[in-house]
């Protein structure tokens, strides 16, 4: 049997999981062959029971349990139910199927076997996977094209260049277009800029010409999708935290123009 050491060396090696550390949805970004549900949803749209059956008939040797912040157990079958309480990785001995439960009520799935005999066996469960990038309450695409001229607008705020009194005008004026009140472009930037280009606040070499605007858009894009994780919420205030003084001045000068713009209308 291999050992715990070996088990968590091949966790990293193939799907980039730490244990003892949080994975898909917490953390990261799904990749081929994995995908996750809302606890709740998935028990009582499909049943953890069923998920069992079909890991158990799946798995290869004994299961490793990894429970945060770190324990470690090795059991015989698979038995997941209602959260205990403490994240916890499940994961077979040749590594090839991995189940991760979660204090925010999901439960993620790894393996390209165990995902397919899950679907096969559940009508309609395109409604429920990987919820926290589907939002049935706005249409998306209409969302996500209306953000792109404000991320490409408060993505000059992370320049490493000083801007003159012409872009502050041209930002304005997209922000004024948008129709959005200054708090919710500033959780815009917050949530949806900021963790995309925080680095080039502090890069010794940081862009001054201006990003890549597919790049930018894509990557934004990716962030607005996991803008109600708490977990990437409370990284990304703490971030935040610290380098919101870099851009402050940026911020001052636009609410400034906004009011003079409406006291003058």
């Amino acid at each position: 049997m291999k050992t715990e050491k070996e088990i968590i060396k091949e966790l990293k090696e193939k799907w980039d999981i730490n244990p003892f550390n949080f994975w898909i949805p917490l953390s990261g970004e799904n990749e081929e062959y994995t995908c996750y549900f809302h606890d709740d949803e998935f028990d009582q749209n499909f049943g953890f029971e069923k998920l069992n059956k079909i890991y158990n008939e799946l798995k290869s040797g004994k299961i490793f349990e990894f429970t945060y912040p770190k324990e470690t157990k090795i059991i015989d079958e698979l038995k997941v139910s209602e959260f205990n309480g403490n994240d916890t990785f499940y994961v077979d001995e040749n590594v090839d199927f991995v189940i991760y439960h979660t204090h925010e009520r999901t439960i993620a799935i790894a393996g390209d076997e165990l995902i397919k005999r899950v679907k096969s066996k559940w009508l309609g469960y395109e409604k429920f996977i990987n919820p926290w990038t589907r939002d049935n309450s706005i249409d998306i695409e209409f969302e996500l094209e209306k953000r792109i001229p404000i991320w490409n607008s408060i993505s000059e705020f992370y320049l490493d260049t000083e801007l003159q009194d012409s872009d502050y005008e041209s930002i304005t004026n997209t922000f004024l277009n948008s129709d959005l009140h200054i708090s919710e472009l500033k959780e815009i930037d917050l949530y949806e800029v900021f963790p995309v280009l925080k680095g080039n606040l502090i890069s010794v070499a940081g862009e001054w010409n201006g990003f890549d605007e597919k790049w930018l858009n894509e990557s934004c894009t990716k962030a607005y999708l996991k803008r109600k994780n708490s977990f990437f919420r409370w990284k990304t205030k703490l971030y935040n935290r610290f380098l919101y003084s870099m851009r402050k001045d940026h911020w001052t000068e636009i609410e400034n123009r906004i009011k003079t713009h409406y006291n003058t209308v």
